[in-house]
């Protein structure tokens, strides 16, 4: 900013260059090489006068006044410099960045001081009274800065005119001059022709010296405004331009004939009125008017934005026009929506994880009440005979919980918290097997279709949970098509490469397999498509949906590494892509599942640890039905003080991982270092920060389902102490 303000100024400072009498071919002068030629008697004084006078001339010029031109406007740059810097300050009053504010602030005002200690030595006496009120000023400092006033710049405009004047009198003195050689000559001796030519040379090349670096001046000035990243012109007091730099209608994205028509034509119609107010205020108070934010459109109708300042140029004659400042601040705007867009985001995810925390929380605690409810209707399914009137309540109880439980499993979809049995397997297969499922599922008024890729990689994933996201997904486009329509369902091969991977959310470059499901159903608004992951959002009546389907959707593909995303529109549909990151190399080894054993208890010593006490009681019940001996805790301090007395006799460790104090895989680790080799069986609705990290249990490791009924506890626990191994979680 500070290199960009640097330019500017220095562009603002120079609009008016010098007089135009030293910038073109001054024809008096050649006019005196001709006179020289044919002049006799004393050319050797005319010449040598003529050759003191334009070095004085040249030296006045290109020292003096040039050095005191640099000064001034060196100044002024210095009080705006300022005034930039603390404007920054304000907008930033807090941070790491304040020390440097003022670091810089102290630097300007002595680099000020300096230049105006130098300046004192150019000013001419009849200018003290300028000076001393620069002095002042600079002494006000940011006491001056902060009442949003600049009188230094009426100051330093009275300076410059000086200097622009003192050139015109040095041009006009040199014109005088110039006469009086031509007289003086006419009297001169014809036997100097030959000396008056050389002398003729010399001041040629002198004058064309002089334009030359003059001219060159003014090629560097228009240059620095050229090359400034914003855009300087100057419109006249009746509104027309002025000034209007060569990259003004590349700048703007305006033809220059129709800004020559209309200064203003670059602005969207609801920002040119404030624009040409602003223009108005300004020249009627002869202040600088605060920047202003507008929109512009360009020829091709693409829209942008800018910043617009408007100073007012001070003359003589009141014919100063006001000179306008644009910078383009669209690539600023458009990293300010990014942000704003960032920001959004990521408040919706830290949403998401809060209420995936509660619904993980909910599940857990369901989960122990479902585990005693199951539990011990299936101690009582056991007693009750097939011919007992109450066979009919308690399968009727058992199918309750049993409905309970998928709830409680789809809540633990949502917040990833429920243990995977991932394996390599084919999305397509996994589709293909449960076509007619799906079939039924639509209904006859909806055409299913199914398309699938013959190359399909392979992916890791719980076939289980595959399969309940194509089923959500299928419902989902059901509702959407109440008077029937057609679903396809494709599967192909994709891979992202780091520009397509940033155009996905959540999505990293590599191979995939892209689930697509699609539908021509009514679709969704940009409101709906926002917050369709959302748990428990729906756009059902109260009482027909709990808005957790595609949530549970969601959370299935993000927990096996995925990526979900949703395109759709009112009217014509819907689309969900689903990205399963491929496997490379790997083999669908999926064998015959083996037949579940028989239920077989046993008299082993089984020390169970359960925190609840429902569960507890129905485990210690289930398993002492079975012959088995049971030491029961609630904790694992109350388990390790058994172990280190009865460490020997105990033969399995049934615990759930989910413990007061210590976990349930710290008291295994334990178990391990008292009595190694004794087998261990897991129990928990969800895996805690193992499941929330990984989804899967350590290598090996048996773990028992909650909510679990007596059969499979007495089956775990049986094949735990017959040594069989525990199932592959990945």
């Amino acid at each position: 900013m500070d290199d960009q303000s640097k330019g500017v100024e220095s562009a603002a400072s120079m609009v008016e260059p010098p007089h135009r009498v030293l910038l073109e071919p001054r024809r008096p002068f050649l006019l005196l090489v001709v006179v020289l030629l044919a002049a006799v008697g004393s050319s050797t004084t005319v010449g040598v006068f003529g050759l003191s006078w334009l070095d004085q001339t040249f030296r006045h010029v290109g020292e003096h006044d040039a050095r005191r031109l640099v000064v001034v406007t060196h100044v002024r740059r210095l009080f705006r410099s300022e005034l930039l810097l603390l404007e920054r300050a304000r907008k930033h009053p807090h941070g790491p960045t304040v020390e440097r504010f003022e670091e810089r602030r102290l630097a300007i005002e002595a680099e000020r001081q300096a230049q105006l200690e130098e300046l004192a030595r150019l000013v001419e006496p009849s200018e003290q009274g300028e000076l001393e009120e620069l002095w002042r000023q600079h002494r006000l400092g940011r006491e001056l800065v902060d009442q949003h006033t600049q009188p230094w710049e009426q100051v330093i405009a009275t300076l410059l005119t000086a200097t622009e004047a003192h050139l015109t009198q040095i041009a006009g003195q040199a014109r005088s001059q110039t006469r009086s050689s031509l007289l003086l000559l006419l009297t001169v001796s014809a036997a100097s022709v030959v000396f008056a030519i050389i002398l003729g040379r010399a001041v040629t090349r002198r004058i064309r010296r002089i334009q030359q670096d003059l001219a060159d001046r003014s090629r560097q000035l228009l240059a620095v405004v050229d090359s400034a990243p914003s855009l300087l012109t100057i419109i006249a007091p009746n509104g027309q331009l002025a000034f209007l730099p060569e990259k003004a209608s590349r700048f703007l994205g305006v033809a220059a004939s129709r800004l020559m028509d209309d200064p203003f034509v670059w602005l969207r119609e609801g920002s040119r009125p404030r624009v040409v107010s602003a223009f108005a205020e300004t020249l009627r108070f002869r202040q600088p008017f605060p920047a202003i934010e507008v929109e512009g459109i360009r020829d091709d109708s693409t829209l942008w934005h800018a910043l617009v300042s408007l100073t007012r140029l001070d003359t003589h004659d009141d014919s100063g026009g006001v000179l306008v400042q644009i910078l383009d601040l669209t690539a600023r705007h458009e990293a300010e929506q990014a942000r704003l867009a960032l920001e959004a985001q990521v408040r919706q995810k830290h949403k998401m994880e809060s209420v995936g925390h509660l619904a993980g929380g909910i599940a857990h605690d369901f989960n122990n009440l479902l585990t005693a409810i199951i539990g011990h209707a299936s101690l009582l399914d056991m007693d009750v005979p097939p011919e007992s009137p109450m066979r009919e309540s308690v399968e009727g109880v058992l199918a309750a919980a049993d409905r309970a439980a998928q709830l409680t499993q789809q809540l633990l979809a949502f917040s990833r918290k429920q243990v995977l049995s991932p394996r390599p397997a084919n999305i397509g297969e996994i589709v293909t097997r449960i076509h007619g499922l799906l079939a039924r599922t639509l209904g006859e008024d909806v055409r299913l279709s199914v398309e699938i890729a013959s190359d399909l990689r392979l992916c890791e994933v719980d076939v289980g949970q595959v399969e309940q996201v194509v089923i959500n997904l299928a419902v989902n486009a059901r509702q959407a098509m109440p008077d029937g329509g057609r679903l396809v369902i494709e599967a192909t091969n994709v891979v992202l490469d780091e520009e397509e991977a940033a155009c996905r959310p959540g999505a990293k470059p590599g191979a995939f397999v892209q689930l697509c499901v699609s539908d021509t159903g009514v679709g969704m608004s940009a409101a709906v498509q926002q917050q369709a992951f959302e748990p428990f959002f729906t756009t059902k009546p109260v009482g027909q949906g709990t808005g957790l389907g595609l949530s549970v959707v969601q959370g299935v593909v993000q927990q096996q590494g995925g990526t979900i995303s949703v395109y759709s529109a009112e009217g014509v549909g819907t689309t969900f892509r689903i990205l399963w990151p491929a496997v490379e190399g790997a083999r669908d080894d999926r064998g015959k599942p083996p037949a579940p054993p028989s239920l077989v208890g046993g008299t082993e010593t089984i020390l169970l640890v359960e925190d609840d006490p429902l569960v507890r009681s129905f485990a210690t019940r289930a398993l002492r039905r079975h012959g088995y001996r049971v030491i029961e805790t609630e904790c694992a301090e109350d388990a390790v003080a058994v172990l280190e007395q009865s460490a020997p006799t105990v033969e399995l460790m049934v615990t759930d991982l989910v413990l007061p104090g210590k976990s349930g895989r710290e008291l295994a680790d334990e178990l391990a270092e008292k009595a190694p080799g004794v087998p261990v069986v897991f129990c928990s609705g969800y895996t805690g920060r193992l499941a929330t990290q990984t989804g899967r249990l350590p290598e090996g490791a048996r773990f028992l389902q909650k909510p679990y009924d007596t059969i499979d506890l007495i089956r775990q626990v049986r094949a735990a102490l017959d040594g069989a191994p525990a199932p592959s979680r990945g």
